[in-house]
């Protein structure tokens, strides 16, 4: 998918302004550290680890829909953010409605 090959720099750098210290006080209040976070990730990972083991497009939808509450708050605090929500959101129209 030439999208996703475009967008993975996009991700790392992504990564790399999420660890720098200089967007610490951005990222508390957008809830995407300390303890909001860790909850925000374990509901993330409940979420994958029942796709993983079902596999069904409703499961899948909703693993998107906490993806996509994560990105949300990334994207109003890092540039990039919202270009990697845009990806997720092409790849949910994609699946259409079944």
């Amino acid at each position: 998918m030439e999208a996703w090959d475009e967008l993975r720099p996009a991700i790392v750098m992504l990564k790399d302004e999420v660890n720098s210290p200089d967007h610490a006080t951005k990222l508390k209040e957008a809830g995407l550290s300390g303890k909001q976070l860790q909850l925000k990730l374990g509901i993330l990972n409940r979420a994958w680890e029942k796709f993983k083991d079902t596999g069904t497009a409703k499961v899948l939808r909703k693993l998107l829909s906490w993806i996509n509450k994560i990105l949300e708050s990334l994207g109003a605090v890092l540039p990039g953010g919202e270009a990697v929500k845009e990806l997720k959101d092409a790849i949910e129209e994609l699946m259409g409605s079944d």
